[in-house]
Order: structure tokens, then C-alpha cells, then sequence
């Protein structure tokens, strides 16, 4: 085995534990790791710089590879899996798979029993000045999280499809501008990493693992 060879297999190795960790199959199947805080800086924050290594460990092999004459199948069967692990987790990783709606429309009730009817089921949220917003419970299921950014109390709202709960969180304090990703399910329940503080919290306790730091919550209807 050549030297760009076993660097393009080294390319592989790094590209999937870089990206497999953070795709929705195997999240599901190691939920405890991702509703870790230090897990999911792993999975969230630090892969992106073991993805870059990869990246250029490949481009260097390539080169060698290039410059060496004909491309050997153990170097082909490196690209193939290393172009196919990076497409995977760009279909399948929840930072792309679940994008928060992050400047939601609002329209007025006439013209959302109009669109939508009657019968469609509905999230009251009432920020802390106690105005009321609803959004369409079926809309908010694929993004998990509505921000609701404008205004003097701003919040977000948060909708779990496993244990069919919404809840509200008002954005002051140290959640002031929260940058949050669906990373798990524990117990049927979404867990989240919120990336400003570096914490991991499951949506109904409101709270990371052996901390006090919590989200203010705000009244929900639905």
C-alpha cells in the first residue's frame, strides 16, 4: 500500500467520524452522547476541524495519486466512500436535516382560516408582555424551532413530534441571541445544543445535565 493510499484511507476514517456522529440514524442510536454537553461540542463544534483535516489529507492524496500515474481501485474505493459519506451527512445530518425558521411570517386570523381552515391544529404562544402568537402545529413538526426574533420580547418556540409538545422560551439573559440544534430524542423527547452557551438540554426538564442554567418559559396553548 502506498503512502497516498493509506492517506486517502486516513481521509475516509476522519471524513465519517467527523460527519456519521451528527446524521439522524446513528444519533438515534447513541441519543446519550448527543445529549451530552461535551458530546455534542464534539459532534457539533469540534468535528467541523476534523472534517477540514480530512478534506485536505484527501485533496493531498489525490494530488499524489495524480502525479503517481494510474489511480489504483483502493484509492478509487477511498474517493467513492469519501464523496459518498460527505453526501450522506449532507442529506442526513440534523444541522441541514432540521434549519430552525428563523424569521417566521405572521398573517392575520382571516387570512390563516382561509389558507389553512378551520380544522388546522394550532400553538398559542404568549410572549412575556403577554401578546398571543399561534403557529400551525404541522409547519413547526420537520424545524422543530420557530424563532420569533422581532419586537421588545422576542422568544422561540419549540415543538417536539415524538411527545407532541410545544413549548415557549423567552430570548433574554444569557439566551439573549440563542443559536440552537436538534442533536437527540431521550425518553421521546427532542434534546437540543444550544451553541452560544455550549449546553445540551431535553426540551420538557428545560435544563442541562447538572446545571441550574435554564430557559425562561413562557404560557403555551395548544
Amino acid at each position: 500500500m502506498s503512502g497516498f493510499e493509506i492517506m486517502a484511507v486516513v481521509a475516509v476514517l476522519l471524513c465519517a467520524l467527523a460527519i456519521l456522529p451528527g446524521t439522524l440514524g446513528i444519533l438515534m442510536l447513541t441519543n446519550k452522547i448527543a445529549a451530552d454537553a461535551a458530546g455534542a461540542r464534539l459532534i457539533y463544534q469540534h468535528s467541523i476541524k476534523v472534517l477540514i483535516i480530512s478534506v485536505i489529507l484527501m485533496l493531498f492524496a489525490t494530488y499524489q495519486a495524480l502525479s503517481a500515474g494510474p489511480l489504483s481501485w483502493l484509492f478509487i474505493g477511498s474517493m467513492l466512500a469519501f464523496g459518498g459519506i460527505c453526501a450522506f451527512g449532507y442529506l442526513m445530518h440534523t444541522r441541514f436535516l432540521f434549519q430552525p425558521v428563523r424569521k417566521p411570517v405572521f398573517i392575520s386570523m382571516s387570512e390563516a382560516l382561509q389558507k389553512f381552515g378551520p380544522e388546522e391544529e394550532v400553538v398559542g404562544v404568549f410572549d412575556a408582555a403577554g401578546r398571543p402568537f399561534a403557529f400551525i402545529t404541522r409547519l413547526a413538526r420537520r424545524p422543530h424551532i420557530v424563532y420569533q426574533p422581532d419586537g421588545d420580547n422576542p422568544f422561540l418556540m419549540t415543538h417536539c413530534i415524538l411527545s407532541h409538545s410545544s413549548m415557549g422560551y423567552e430570548m433574554e439573559g444569557k439566551f439573549k441571541q440563542p443559536d440552537i440544534i436538534i442533536t437527540a430524542a431521550m425518553a421521546n423527547n427532542m434534546v437540543f445544543y444550544e451553541r452560544s452557551n455550549q449546553c445540551a438540554m431535553t426540551q420538557m426538564h428545560n435544563r442541562p445535565k447538572d446545571s441550574d442554567v435554564s430557559l425562561k418559559l413562557l404560557p403555551t396553548l395548544s
